[in-house]
């Protein structure tokens, strides 16, 4: 994740669980800390897989494969 959110800007990040239902939509101004502020989210996520997409402006950066949340 931070290797893709290194550039100052707002970024969006999408994740959605494997029956393709979102679970979470995080919008935010990348700062030094904001790395922290995603990940947080991503522990309180129940068990299971989750595709994650990072957007900025518009654009997609990346998505993720899917990871398994325990």
């Amino acid at each position: 994740l931070q290797a893709t959110v290194s550039q100052n800007g707002s970024y969006r990040i999408i994740i959605t669980d494997s029956r393709g239902a979102s679970r979470l939509d995080l919008q935010y101004h990348w700062t030094a800390g904001a790395n922290q502020t995603a990940l947080s989210a991503v522990a309180q996520l129940s068990p299971g897989q989750y595709q994650m997409d990072i957007y900025r402006d518009k654009e997609l950066l990346a998505a993720l494969p899917l990871m398994k949340v325990k």
